[in-house]
């Protein structure tokens, strides 16, 4: 062997041994090299994470060992050849430092991420004391509470969004009845499950007691009838009168139950759940959502005053997507990048600043929802490591287009005297011309993205002389 040749070895014979931990990710995010210094701290064999793949602060549900691909994912930025570092967490301790110095090939990429645990040294400690009191609370959360895999998080740290986690945290301690308002796709079916979640993380079992279910249960006034909703009430009032104390001599605990759109729940069903939350041994939540302000709800005959009177104990109001702010806007995109990369096998690295910049100058009209959905669309399209502007989806272009032209049309004498037709048609013609070229001229795609049945498709083919 030559001697470069043994120097190496001997190198890695030596960080294979060191005390100091040490780990390497290739630019697709998988552990290559976990050294004993890894074992040692992590309580994990090297052979358990050589070859699986990290993320940050995503979720890795199906996997045993993701508590650990999750905390020793490297930062977004490290991928475009940034030195970071991030506190690592450890029996709910934030005592150690992940550095993380990104290696550089001769092509000028990112080849491999050198990642060493240390001990926080003074200016770690500012560090980790600069980090806002939720962002501690999200490392924890994200990456070591088991109670919280497999569901979605609350991701953001704007000042609105930090009001909104204190009323969370007030709400997930007490069974105070609450609503949750806000514009479609805010996330008031989301927000609804997690306070849920957060009292049964707090349940300790007791022998004592009778369980009655612990997921909450969900009526979807929008999506059910009328009439099935006050059956599903009904049997819910029936199911518990004949459990807990009366069946097994033990006392009952129940699952709490969340209305959406409850401006939609008849008069009837509201007078049956006052009912059934006036028995004397119920112990569950009501929560309540809906779009429409609260206040303005109660000045009409929607509800009965009884009704009224009882689901107003705590009434949160979520923001639209574009009220946070651009920092949760971008710290949500990356979340759901994340989950994409637990459950696809292709990994992709983050969002590009044209794909960033994009997201950023959209309005938002669907909120959160229209937002996962835009992360996903991509993720599934792109052909290189990070999300770039020209993966966004067809219709989020499209969105952009009519924002733009609205945008216009509100400016200070920004209209101008248009033959409407013919513009209708020119903006027509431009629109199947970019979806027909985005799709590699598959007409039964490009009618699909455009929302046309494809006899209209091609009917307006022919109209516009395409």
């Amino acid at each position: 062997m030559s001697k470069s040749g043994k120097s190496k070895a001997g190198l890695l014979h030596w960080l294979t041994e060191a005390q100091l931990a040490v780990y390497l990710l290739d630019d697709r995010r998988r552990i290559r090299f976990f050294n004993r210094g890894c074992e040692s701290l992590l309580k994990v064999a090297a052979g358990e994470m050589i070859g699986k793949v990290t993320s940050f602060g995503g979720d890795h549900a199906e996997q045993p060992d993701a508590m650990w691909l999750t905390r020793l994912g490297a930062p977004p930025a490290c991928y475009h050849g940034q030195q970071a570092r991030i506190p690592l967490v450890i029996d709910n301790s934030l005592d150690q430092i992940i550095r993380f110095y990104p290696l550089i090939n001769e092509q000028s990429l990112v080849e491999t991420i050198l990642a060493i645990i240390v001990h926080p040294l003074d200016e770690d400690q500012n560090f980790i004391e600069s980090l806002s009191r939720h962002r501690k609370l999200q490392l924890l959360d994200n990456m070591g509470s088991h109670a919280t895999q497999g569901h979605k998080k609350l991701i953001g740290e704007s000042i609105l969004w930090m009001k909104i986690c204190r009323q969370i945290q007030l709400a997930g301690n007490t069974k105070m009845p609450m609503v949750i308002t806000g514009p479609q796709g805010s996330g008031k079916s989301h927000l609804a499950g997690h306070i849920c979640r957060i009292e049964q993380r707090a349940i300790v079992m007791e022998p004592t007691l009778e369980y009655l279910g612990h997921e909450p249960i969900v009526i979807d006034c929008q999506q059910t009838r009328p009439d099935d909703v006050i059956l599903e009430i009904l049997r819910i009032q029936s199911a518990w009168e004949q459990h807990g104390s009366v069946r097994s001599g033990k006392a009952a605990v129940h699952p709490d139950i969340i209305i959406e759109s409850v401006d939609l729940l008849a008069r009837d069903g509201q007078s049956i759940l006052c009912q059934l939350f006036k028995g004397v041994n119920f112990n569950s939540r009501l929560i309540v959502t809906t779009r429409r302000c609260w206040n303005e709800l109660q000045s009409t005959d929607i509800f009965t005053r009884e009704f009224a009177f009882l689901v107003s104990g705590l009434v949160i109001e979520l923001p639209a997507l574009i009220e946070r702010g651009s920092d949760d806007l971008l710290q949500l995109a990356h979340y759901f990048l994340e989950q994409q990369n637990g459950i696809n096998a292709r990994q992709l690295t983050g969002l590009s600043s044209g794909f960033s910049n994009a997201l950023i100058e959209y309005h938002w009209p669907g909120n959160i929802e229209e937002l996962e959905d835009v992360i996903i669309t991509a993720s599934q399209t792109a052909q290189g490591i990070y999300l770039e502007k020209d993966d966004l989806p067809f219709r989020f272009r499209m969105g952009i287009d009519a924002q733009q032209l609205k945008d216009v049309g509100n400016e200070p004498g920004g209209f101008q005297p248009v033959e409407i037709t013919e513009y209708l048609e020119r903006h027509e013609r431009e629109l199947i011309q970019n979806a027909l070229s985005h799709f590699g001229e598959n007409k039964a795609a490009a009618a699909r993205a455009l929302g046309m049945t494809r006899a209209r498709f091609y009917r307006r083919i022919e109209q516009l002389g395409l």
